[in-house]
């Protein structure tokens, strides 16, 4: 199945968004299924989609079964006090090595996920480009991410207001490791050819402009929920007061991205990958409640099987992003 996204040249590489139909399972005919009666083409497609569900479904439930005992005793490693300055009051009181060891661990698992169980490679370390580079560049990445945002929505016992080993493992477990297990199904989306050209066109703003109704009312409640979980957490950014430096900061991130964009625009254009945007957003639930830490959980999942599936793609390409029409 070709996809409707090309580019101005014909070359094609494994990190280059426009290369988007090399992983896509052909769901034609083959020659001895054009012999037989379509119904039974049909149902025959049908069962593979179920037994393909009830396979990531029971896999699903393996990895959440050893993720249990870790999440768990995870609480019980020493964390390293950095004292009591009032300036790293809310986020580098100390270094909260359980929370870290569990951040990791589920990275960690979550690309073997999606790498052994929804991309059938031999070896679930290795990714899309058949190297090891992209599990260690989500783990410095994620590593990075943790210290500004799942360090203070995942519960541990160094919190201004710690929660007992049980609870903390049920905010944790509950909270967050169903929703990183759930976020990283988010890949699948990517099968429907309807849903690809939704999602790759919104983070490709030379590609809005072809939006077509269905896509835009497709997309329309997902932009709300969104919207609307942001909303809560600047609200949340407010009263803790911490919008200053997160205004400060996404305006340098956005405002340098798109500077960028504008100077090299005759030669290369932008395409932002699912990773980067959700990961963008993975500060924002920075706060130990049980919404942040569900929402810390899904885009976790997300930009984990974005980098598993695809490869921790470049933000700009050479040539011109068009639209077959």
């Amino acid at each position: 199945m070709a996809s409707d996204l090309e580019n101005n040249n014909d070359s094609v590489n494994s990190d280059n968004p426009i290369s988007i139909n090399s992983t896509i399972q052909d769901d034609s005919p083959t020659p001895e299924e054009n012999l037989l009666p379509e119904s039974f083409v049909s149902s025959k497609k049908h069962k593979r989609i179920i037994l393909s569900f009830v396979r990531v479904f029971l896999y699903g439930i393996v990895y959440l079964a050893v993720l249990a005992p870790i999440c768990y005793f995870v609480y019980d490693i020493p964390d390293t006090s950095l004292g009591n300055d009032h300036i790293f009051a809310y986020w580098f009181d100390s270094i909260e090595w359980s929370k870290l060891v569990l951040w990791l661990v589920c990275l960690f698992l979550g690309f073997t996920f999606v790498s052994w169980v929804t991309e059938r490679r031999n070896n679930p370390f290795k990714s899309r480009s058949n190297t090891y580079a992209e599990i260690l560049k989500l783990l410095l990445y994620g590593t990075f991410l943790f210290f500004i945002g799942p360090c203070r929505s995942l519960a541990g016992k160094s919190d201004p207001n710690p929660l007992s080993q049980s609870m903390a493992f049920i905010h944790n477990y509950f909270g967050f490791c169903f929703s990183y297990i759930f976020g990283i199904q988010y890949t699948y989306l990517d099968y429907m050819l309807f849903l690809r050209r939704v999602g790759d066109k919104c983070g490709t703003p030379s590609l809005w402009k072809t939006y077509s109704i269905h896509e835009a009312l497709c997309l329309m409640p997902i932009i709300s929920l969104i919207l609307g979980l942001l909303v809560f957490h600047v609200y949340l950014l407010d009263i803790n007061k911490l919008w200053i430096p997160y205004l400060v900061a996404y305006i340098i991130i956005i405002g340098g991205i798109a500077l960028v964009s504008v100077v090299i625009r005759n030669k290369f254009y932008l395409h932002l990958h699912h990773w980067f945007i959700f990961s963008l957003l993975l500060p924002f639930t920075a706060f130990p409640n049980i919404i942040s830490v569900i929402c810390s959980g899904i885009l976790a999942g997300i930009f984990t099987g974005g980098i598993a599936r695809w490869d921790m793609g470049w933000l700009w390409y050479r040539g011109v992003r068009v639209y077959k029409l």
